[in-house]
């Protein structure tokens, strides 16, 4: 089975097109010229504020919310919601992949080495699962693992 290249995100990072740099100031900006107006004492805090600028206006690597008219930000005002829900489960599905791909992690019991993207398609209920079975790799293979 081939599985669809999905962009592996790292918040460790500024987001794609972002910049963050250091003048008398941590400072973030996009590609669009967007940035901070004050600076941050710290490193992390403008790469969380980039990405929180980010998150607020792309969808999710692998996710398209604007279907079309009656999905955008100006026609349905439940997008935000819709697009913030989308970020917690592209992050919540890397967790899992990085859970399952890490160096001592169980993965090297499950027969597909590399996770990513597979847990963007689980539910919420079996990223949970593997992520117990993961905590003890003596249990029983996940049926979402096994289904592979």
């Amino acid at each position: 089975m081939r599985t669809a290249t999905v962009e592996r995100l790292d918040l460790s990072k500024p987001p794609p097109g972002y910049t963050v740099e250091y003048y008398d100031g941590w400072w973030w900006a996009d590609s669009g010229e967007d940035g901070n107006e004050t600076a941050y004492g710290e490193e992390g805090e403008a790469i969380a504020a980039a990405w929180a600028h980010h998150e607020a206006r792309h969808d999710p690597p692998g996710m398209n919310l604007l279907g079309g008219f009656f999905c955008s930000p100006r026609t349905n005002p439940k997008f935000e919601e819709a697009r913030a829900a989308a970020w917690r489960v592209y992050w919540d599905a890397l967790n899992v992949a990085d859970i399952l791909d890490g160096e001592n992690g169980p993965a090297e019991t499950w027969p597909e080495r590399c996770a990513w993207p597979r847990p963007l398609a689980w539910t919420r209920e079996q990223r949970v699962e593997v992520r117990r079975w993961a905590a003890d790799p003596a249990a029983e293979l996940p049926e979402v693992l096994r289904a592979g």
